[in-house]
């Protein structure tokens, strides 16, 4: 069994990913776009709300986070979990609404007049094996950073003084321009 905190806090995530899903779904048929679907025993919110909740939890491998904690501690708030292998299919398929809750959690952020702009690398492979590397290949590129070059990409974020992320742009590497994104109140 989990506390009464993380319960409320897994509750409230799931409240609102599964409204933020009914929202991006209505838009995307308004639209007239298109998701990959996905119809079975777990619902979309259910997989994003054990996504998103894995980073909440302590463990450090995602495996033993949904073999022991979803499928026995969390069951009561799960009953029609899948299995492990099953669930990495899924996933596949969850992403494009992974990245449109990104999205309308930053539109969220309360504008303040104070920002912090930080940058991470997402290296994808180490620097012997850019040239047999197959996945990223024409996505990724050469940068370099504080501690080194990589092979990958670059995470920008703009932060405000509440700890709220407002903008987040991923890009391979190269000049970006983050004073488009910026927005600051007079």
């Amino acid at each position: 069994m989990i506390s009464q905190d993380m319960s409320d806090r897994l509750i409230e995530l799931f409240v609102f990913i599964d409204d933020a899903c009914k929202d991006i779904d209505s838009a995307v048929d308004k639209h007239g776009y298109e998701l990959p679907t996905y119809s079975g025993k777990m619902t979309l919110s259910e997989v994003l709300t054990i996504l998103i909740f894995y980073h909440d939890s302590q463990y450090k491998c995602f495996k033993y986070y949904y073999t022991d904690m979803v499928q026995m501690r969390l069951k009561s708030y799960f009953p029609s979990t899948v299995s492990y292998k099953r669930l990495l299919t899924i996933i596949g398929r969850c992403i494009p609404h992974l990245c449109l809750l990104a999205r309308k959690r930053c539109s969220l952020s309360q504008l303040t007049k104070r920002y912090f702009i930080d940058s991470k690398k997402l290296p994808v492979c180490h620097n012997r094996r850019i040239h047999s590397h197959k996945v990223f290949d024409c996505l990724a590129s050469r940068g370099k950073s504080s501690t080194g070059w990589f092979f990958g990409f670059k995470i920008h974020l703009i932060i405000n003084n509440l700890g709220e992320i407002v903008v987040s742009v991923q890009k391979p590497m190269g000049k970006i321009q983050l004073k488009s994104y910026l927005v600051f109140n007079d």
